[in-house]
């Protein structure tokens, strides 16, 4: 293989260009491919945020509702027993 063109003065002929393409030898920007993947990341996770966010208050008013419920119960089983002994 030939060596990376360093150093060189003159631009490669159009013919030299064809052949390198024909060969696929041709320059990819790897910028652009990375900008794709993190935009589709991006949007993936927004999405998965959102529905997250939306679970996690669900989840978390259930447990709230919950702890008060079982606060309400320990404070009426309390009462029974205390009436029950007296």
């Amino acid at each position: 293989m030939q060596e990376p063109e360093q150093g060189r003065t003159e631009q490669a002929t159009p013919h030299k260009r064809a052949d390198a393409r024909k060969h696929g030898q041709v320059a990819k920007s790897l910028d652009f491919n990375t900008l794709v993947m993190m935009a589709g990341l991006a949007a993936v996770l927004s999405a998965g945020a959102a529905f997250g966010l939306t679970q996690l208050s669900v989840s978390f008013r259930t447990l709230l509702l919950a702890a008060a419920r079982a606060d309400e119960l320990a404070t009426l089983w309390a009462a029974t027993f205390d009436f029950a002994r007296g």
